[in-house]
């Protein structure tokens, strides 16, 4: 293992200087944009309905495992009743030992589907709004779009990126009209005072 790191970090010595030598006689990237890709889920109906199942899978994992949970704080409480047994004591251990074993297996099981279903919505979403993205690009002569990640930038403004993250789930959701409004909390009609008499 040490060998290959530093054999690795001996190529990448030998390339620094012929990198900077290219990154001096180029361009830098000074045209970007920053992509908040919360705030298109959050904005957009079409991504919107494409996370809607995480919640829904997450949700269902949370109450199978309280109710596992509440099933062996019950058995415990069991086990500390007097008069037992010492037979009845080793049968009510066995089942706690056997619960706890399906509590952590069903954790894995969660945990593993979770993963599953985030990938899956996380590649739909790469895919649907990639080329939105890219026709942006275009569009503004970015060089870049850069995902906003916390503690990666030093300094951002915050409004520019939000910005044109609102403007890519509006073009979304014209691409996929269908989902337009998807879980949309409904307009509440402004509050109005009653008319007085004359």
């Amino acid at each position: 293992m040490r060998r290959s790191l530093f054999a690795l970090a001996a190529t990448a010595a030998l390339a620094l200087p012929a990198f900077a030598q290219q990154a001096a006689t180029s361009s830098i990237i000074d045209k970007f944009a920053v992509l908040v890709p919360e705030r298109v889920i959050e904005q957009s109906g079409h991504c919107r309905k494409m996370f809607s199942g995480l919640k829904v899978e997450a949700e269902s994992w949370q109450d199978k495992l309280q109710a596992k949970a509440a099933e062996g704080q019950q058995l415990q409480k069991q086990l500390q009743a007097t008069g037992l047994s010492d037979d009845g004591k080793e049968k009510l251990e066995k089942q706690l030992r056997d619960l706890q074993y399906d509590f952590n297996k069903m954790k894995e099981d969660a945990q593993a589907s979770m993963d599953k279903a985030k990938q899956k919505a996380g590649n739909q979403f790469n895919q649907d709004v990639g080329p939105v993205l890219e026709q942006m690009a275009k569009e503004k002569g970015l060089q870049a779009v850069i995902q906003y990640n916390q503690g990666l930038f030093a300094y951002l403004d915050e409004q520019a990126a939000l910005s044109f993250s609102d403007e890519v789930a509006k073009r979304v959701d014209a691409k996929y009209p269908a989902d337009a409004g998807f879980g949309a909390k409904p307009a509440t009609k402004p509050a109005t005072k009653p008319a007085g008499k004359k």
